[in-house]
């Protein structure tokens, strides 16, 4: 059912000025009956890149020119954001950034601004009125012991909230409005004013109030939905929002009056309950609540929570103001602007091709991953470092610019697979000839420039062995990072199943969606073959310099079916068996198929796939393993014709996919959705609300890409994981059964948890947008996403 605060012209035409203002060239705007709430792109099951809103978060402090930044209240004027400080009033030009208008030496309490209208403002013992130039009028003494909480404004009069009740300036004087005050009783104090045109709202401890100045009569407001009544107590904001229906907030929950009736939300619907204030605009903007822990936004259908340095400068909001398309908010800390910013999909992706480019490929080959900042604010001068998984992430960094050139055949995306492409096959090259030599084929997981520090010096026999006593399947070795044959690279020991699932799975893309020439198409067939060779001429194994196999790349019968890794035995048989079938498209060569129907027949790598993931329900395993899986899914199904094999896999992706499917996950549900075939006792058809999560987890994918700290365990709309989830602590999702949407914790890569329902970060961590790249084109390649 349509929000009644969403009207939608009123959103189109809203959307319309933000677009002329930054301009934005608006795609696809579909008309209201094309939504299901009259917004933009809403979140429905939308296949079109349409404009949608994007929210990110604009911090604004003594750096972007606060002359204090304990921002205690905040206004719009409706054409400046106002903040009262600790220090007097500053008012925000766009153009010219922030301004005092009033110097004090008490703090400013409470703002009350107005198209049209003289600023009013409060100290704690003084009010005045300032006209926006130069005069300032005092508005008489308060009376003794009135310490000043809030502001209101109509026309005619000025209204006052106070510990000690509700106010009225009149006659140069300020009167106590006794109607209010005989209903409250004991319960005084006044935590927000709204007025229309004849009623003065009023948030209080000790209800929700109705005043009529022309009468004088005070009325207490009770709202009713249906069967259901709230006595309200504990009032903490209320506001009409630009059609002139009232909202209030308090902590059993919160509500609207609308022309129909009352519509509430109790405390099972919101993230958290403990107001401070709220702020109540039109069909762009929605509804913004202040809390203390973070700040809630309704747009009509979706609560969004807002809390951590990714969105605020503090937790404790001091005070809210809607500006246009935008939330303005007061904290201790500063203002924290969130911005509302139309876009499409592929702006986001065109800002994160950019920034990869600028800032996160390391060495000449170009390896994509995160990088350190020496200050969250300052990107000019990042640290790249290696990482484990280099190779992993190069290629899902590559495929991600295979399946762009697929849709869009753009030279810079075909540039940058190329790049990306060389950067993997060089993998598999620098091993060879050195001091410490694998057997041919052997793939390195990473490597530095022998020119920088020696990465020895950390990786070593010392640090193997501390990392043994509590790791028992460590593995010592010595090189683990030893020199090229030209003596110009460190290359990384110890490769693991990560890599390789990334590699085949990039191989097969570039292969058949980017190399076009027959050099290109050689170039693919000789890694291919020569990586796929090594498996095969070392028993199912990555054998590495020390002729041993690595930790993690094992994949050999007696190894996975009865020896250590079992508990690796779904997932490993489910890698050889797709990296088999790579290599038999790619190079045509009928032992790898052979290969394949051993392990499947002769080796019950057939009934493997089968159990797929070591869990225990959905919260459950490693999310490493999924990421690893779905990519080998995507592979194996491309590939395999034959219809047995096809049914188990089929099995296989549909057991593995029920656990799958509450975390939202675009990369995940587009390869269940693309391969899926039914088969008895399991999905008749794909779940359409995949697609649905699928493009709300895209649009929703924050812009700001640093690893902030969050919380969400104390949510009023949070499940736990159940006693019988294994590490279920501080785990859980929605009420719903869904995951915590994306921009309300961290993501760097799809391996990371989206269970955990609090996490670390300081911001000093920069990561890339491919795990927003790789999902997105792959939609748009297989046609869930219309450009």
């Amino acid at each position: 059912m349509r929000s009644p605060i969403l009207d939608p012209w009123s959103s189109k035409i809203a959307l319309l000025v933000c677009c002329f203002i930054l301009g934005i060239e608006i795609r696809n705007l579909p008309c209201a009956a094309q939504t299901a709430t009259g917004q933009v792109a809403s979140r429905s099951n939308q296949s079109a890149d349409t404009v949608y809103f994007q929210q990110l978060h604009v911090p604004h402090t003594e750096k972007q020119g606060l002359v204090s930044e304990r921002a205690l209240c905040v206004a719009s004027d409706g054409d400046h954001i106002l903040i009262g400080t600790d220090q007097g009033i500053l008012r925000y030009d766009r153009n010219l950034g922030w301004k005092t208008l009033v110097s004090s030496s008490e703090p400013i309490v409470c703002l009350s601004a107005a198209p049209k209208l003289p600023l009013v403002f409060a100290t704690s013992k003084n009010v005045a009125m300032f006209d926006g130039e130069a005069h300032l009028t005092s508005l008489g003494n308060l009376p003794d012991g009135v310490v000043p909480t809030c502001l209101g404004r109509s026309a005619e009069k000025i209204w006052l909230g106070s510990k000690q009740g509700l106010y009225v300036y009149e006659d140069d004087r300020w009167i106590v409005v006794e109607a209010v005050h005989k209903l409250l009783e004991d319960e005084l104090e006044i935590r927000q004013i709204t007025t229309d045109r004849s009623e003065v709202s009023i948030a209080a401890q000790g209800g929700l109030l109705a005043y009529d100045p022309s009468k004088q009569i005070a009325s207490r407001i009770t709202p009713q939905q249906g069967a259901i009544g709230w006595w309200l107590k504990d009032v903490r904001g209320v506001d009409h929002d630009d059609q002139g229906q009232l909202w209030f907030a308090a902590p059993q929950g919160c509500g609207v009056r609308t022309q129909s009736g009352w519509r509430l939300f109790d405390r099972g619907e919101l993230p958290w309950n403990d107001f401070t204030c709220l702020s109540a605009g039109d069909a762009a903007s929605g509804v913004w609540f202040g809390t203390n822990k973070g700040a809630v936004h309704y747009d009509g259908n979706v609560w969004e929570y807002r809390q951590g340095p990714r969105w605020l400068r503090d937790d404790r909001i001091n005070g809210l103001a809607i500006h246009g398309p935008d939330c303005w908010i007061a904290t201790a800390k500063g203002v924290s602007q969130i911005q509302t910013i139309p876009m499409t999909l592929t702006d986001k992706s065109d800002r994160f091709n950019d920034t990869i480019d600028r800032l996160h490929k390391r060495t000449s080959y170009g390896y994509v991953d995160a990088v350190t900042l020496q200050h969250p604010d300052d990107d000019s001068s990042v640290q790249q470092h290696d990482s484990d998984n280099d190779g992993l992430w190069t290629s899902m960094y590559g495929a991600a610019q295979c399946f762009e050139y697929a849709a869009t055949r753009s030279e810079p995306s075909k540039q940058r697979a190329r790049q990306a492409w060389k950067a993997i096959a060089f993998l598999s090259e620098v091993p060879q000839g050195g001091g410490f030599s694998p057997p041919r084929g052997f793939p390195a997981r990473s490597i530095l420039p022998v020119s920088g520090f020696d990465p020895n010096t950390r990786d070593n026999e010392v640090s193997d062995r501390r990392r043994l006593e509590w790791d028992p399947l460590w593995k010592i070795l010595t090189p683990r990072w030893p020199k090229s044959r030209d003596g110009q690279w460190y290359w990384k020991t110890d490769t693991s199943s990560d890599e390789l699932d990334g590699h085949f799975f990039f191989y097969s893309l570039y292969h058949d969606l980017v190399a076009e020439t027959d050099d290109e198409k050689r170039s693919v067939i000789a890694v291919v073959d020569r990586v796929t060779t090594h498996l095969l001429e070392n028993g199912y194994c990555l054998v590495d310099h020390d002729g041993k196999p690595t930790r993690w790349g094992q994949f050999a019968p007696e190894v996975i079916n009865t020896d250590k890794l079992t508990d690796c035995r779904g997932l490993n048989s489910i890698s050889i068996l797709s990296y088999l079938l790579v290599a038999e498209h790619i190079t045509g060569n009928p032992k790898y198929r052979n290969a394949y129907e051993k392990l499947m027949n002769d080796h019950h790598y057939f009934t493997n796939i089968l159990t797929p993931k070591f869990q225990n329900g959905p919260g459950s395993g490693n999310q490493s393993d999924d990421e690893m899986a779905f990519m080998c899914y995507y592979t194996a199904l491309r590939y395999e014709s034959d219809p047995k094999y096809r049914k188990q896999w089929m099995r296989s992706m549909g057991r593995y996919f029920a656990q799958e499917l509450p975390e939202a996950c675009p990369l995940f549900n587009y390869v269940f959705a693309k391969f899926w075939e039914p088969v008895p006792y399991y999905w008749q058809e794909v779940p359409q609300e995949i697609l649905v999560d699928a493009l709300d987890t895209l649009r929703r994918f924050p812009l700001d890409r640093r690893q902030w700290a969050f919380e969400n365990s104390h949510r009023l709309d949070i499940a736990p994981l159940g006693d019988h989830i294994l590490l279920s602590k501080e785990r859980g999702s929605l009420k719903r059964g869904k995951v915590v949407p994306i921009d309300e914790r961290n993501i760097n890569h799809w391996n990371q948890d989206p269970w955990r329902l609090d996490g670390n970060g300081n911001g000093l961590e920069l990561a890339d947008g491919t795990s927003f790249l790789l999902p997105y084109w792959m939609g748009v390649y297989l046609g869930f996403i219309q450009r």
